[in-house]
């Protein structure tokens, strides 16, 4: 029993299939929370532009890297049925077969988005750590000050700081720790202190 021209266009379906799912993938996923951190302003560069665009350009490669085999696979698989048309196909017309078709697709997509993912992370990650270094600096400073910025800490100008700029410092860095949870898709746990999450994601952020 071999391979058949049949067999080929099945397979160039599921290749297809997949790469089109992938190609995709970041218009259908796309949430009101990504496009608004998105178009957002920031002082210089946008973040989330940086690693919503680098992980759409190794997708979209991915995805390409699975049409081109599909294709091939399907012009193949229809030539090879117009040589020979008495061979019969391993993907016979069955439910186990549309089972396993179905399955080398999700594991096609699964595995090209998981691969993607590796790549793009460890492209835009470096430049994502400096760019978010110094804030992360000052929100530590601040977080473990209790709202003061570290040019004030030890040298009397606390006092003069009222204390309800100290809360609205603490809550600007409450906001980029969220900010950042999203950037980062690094989760915070459920009783997890902010400065104790803020060193935990510097830590990991080390690793790049």
């Amino acid at each position: 029993m071999r391979l058949n021209g049949n067999d080929l266009v099945s397979l160039g379906l599921c290749f297809g299939v997949a790469g089109a799912l992938i190609l995709a993938k970041g218009y259908i996923f796309t949430t009101p929370v990504s496009i608004k951190d998105e178009s957002a302003s920031y002082l210089g560069i946008n973040p989330f532009a940086i690693r919503n665009k680098t992980i759409q350009r190794w997708e979209g490669l991915g995805g390409l890297a699975l049409i081109l085999p599909a294709t091939l696979f399907q012009l193949l698989g229809i030539f090879l049925s117009s040589k020979n048309s008495n061979t019969e196909p391993i993907f016979a017309n069955s439910i186990p077969n549309f089972v396993f078709l179905t399955l080398l697709s999700v594991v096609l997509v699964w595995g090209t988005i998981i691969a993607t993912g590796v790549i793009a992370k460890n492209c835009y990650m470096p430049e994502l750590k400096v760019n978010q270094c110094e804030s992360m600096e000052q929100a530590e400073a601040v977080l473990k000050s209790g709202g003061l910025y570290a040019n004030e800490v030890g040298e009397g100008a606390a006092t003069n700081v009222p204390i309800e700029t100290r809360n609205s410092r603490l809550q600007q860095m409450r906001e980029r720790l969220e900010k950042w949870e999203r950037l980062f898709l690094f989760t915070r746990g459920p009783h997890e202190s902010d400065i104790g999450y803020l060193l935990r994601l510097k830590k990991s952020l080390n690793s790049f």
